[in-house]
């Protein structure tokens, strides 16, 4: 699973979204899409403005909401909150878990040049 780790208080523009897309395609090949997830960090910036993550993600650019969809919609969000850093590894491994088993625990297959 390739983690795209992207910060939720600053838009992703079409010029960053097609390197981010490029580049995954070249280190994971045509099938990226199927390994890869969003982790949006700095959610508490989203608090601060009194924003949730649904809201965020409804009002999201088009180049954001194409890329996720991309995805298959498989992001998450990092929240430091409340939480220690055990807690905080136990949700990142909870998570990439899960998006490992909707993929049906399928694995990247490097082209050998």
């Amino acid at each position: 699973m390739a983690l795209l780790v992207l910060r939720a208080d600053i838009p992703l523009c079409e010029e960053d979204n097609q390197h981010t897309v490029k580049l995954a395609e070249n280190l994971l090949g045509p099938e990226w899409k199927n390994f890869t997830a969003v982790v949006f960090t700095h959610g508490d910036v989203l608090q601060e403005m009194r924003m949730t993550e649904d809201e965020f993600l409804r009002s999201a650019s088009t180049t954001l909401s194409t890329l996720l969809a991309t995805i298959h919609g498989r992001y998450f969000f990092r929240d430091p909150t409340e939480k220690t850093l055990h807690e905080q590894q136990a949700v990142f491994a909870n998570q990439i878990l899960h998006f490992v088993r909707q993929n049906s625990y399928q694995t990247v297959q490097f082209n050998k040049h």
